[in-house]
């Protein structure tokens, strides 16, 4: 079974915070833009993905963004050819918390990444992240 194991340091306390793995799918860098669409209140967000999965999104943001929330996702990246890619996916919001000065996001996908909606993402992540 796995673990995440986060340690938070406030003023000489520190706060270990144990909780088990939920992920389904590794994670992978995938250095790319991001826009966020909030299509409740049509609200725009950029962003940095930080990483990617076949079923979800790691992203850091200037701007907090509610658990919850569905949102659109427009990635820009550079594929192996070193031609700009964009690609868009759509998930909800599960994770939201401050690091710093940037908020990290977690976006569980609506649907796993697959050729038909992302064919350039699909590609670049099958031939190039996952190597």
């Amino acid at each position: 079974m796995k673990y995440n194991i986060v340690t938070y340091g406030r003023k000489g306390k520190d706060i270990l915070i144990m909780h088990k793995e939920q992920r389904r799918h590794n994670r992978y860098l995938l250095p790319a833009k991001a826009i966020v669409t909030i299509p409740d209140i049509e609200k725009t967000i950029e962003a940095k993905v930080a990483h990617i999965s076949s079923s979800g999104i790691g992203l850091y943001s200037n701007t907090f963004i509610p658990i919850g929330q569905h949102v659109n996702v427009e990635i820009t990246f550079t594929d192996a050819y070193g031609k700009e890619r964009k690609d868009f996916v759509n998930g909800e919001v599960v994770r939201s918390s401050i690091w710093g000065n940037t908020y990290v996001v977690g976006i569980s996908l609506d649907e796993e990444l697959n050729s038909n909606t992302q064919p350039f993402l699909f590609k670049h992540f099958e031939e190039v992240v996952k190597g």
